[in-house]
């Protein structure tokens, strides 16, 4: 049997019906990466990218509604201690 293909027989009274079913590996990783990259540019402001940045930002990735938020998303720091 070929490799990603899984047989199934199953069998009731007189009846057997047996089917293959068609397996391919998911890259999820490859899936996130691509997900999100399409987020990123739709909406990221400004020439920001899907990719890290070391520096600190200068201006929210996303448009925010109000200054409070734009100064909260400025002073989030998601690196370890």
């Amino acid at each position: 049997m070929a490799e990603g293909r899984r047989e199934t027989a199953i069998q009731h009274d007189n009846l057997q019906l047996t089917y293959t079913r068609l397996s391919s590996p998911i890259d999820e990783e490859g899936l996130f990466e691509d997900k999100f990259m399409k987020f990123a540019s739709t909406y990221f402001q400004g020439d920001a990218t899907h990719t890290f940045v070391r520096h600190p930002l200068k201006h929210s990735l996303l448009q925010l509604d109000s200054e409070g938020d734009e100064l909260v998303s400025l002073n989030f720091n998601l690196e370890p201690r």
